[in-house]
């Protein structure tokens, strides 16, 4: 699902979870460094939505977005 998004450049440390009859996902997802936190935050919404379209059993997504030069240092 990540991969038909452009400017995703991956996603990482992928945990799935569940609560009772809630099954939940977190994950990590690398954007690019040049982007402002805003365009950050309207990117992970679609991927959120994408999931939940995609695997409808999936009660929450959970998406912590880094630019790809934290994974630098």
């Amino acid at each position: 699902m990540a991969a038909q998004l452009p400017d995703i450049v991956d996603v990482h440390e992928i945990k799935v979870g569940r609560s009772g009859e809630h099954i939940h996902v977190t994950c990590h997802c690398t954007l690019p460094t040049a982007f402002r936190c805003s365009v950050c935050m309207g990117r992970l919404p679609a991927l959120e939505d994408r999931f939940k379209l995609e695997c409808p059993e999936v009660y929450r997504v959970t998406i912590h977005s880094r630019a790809d030069d934290d994974n630098l240092r």
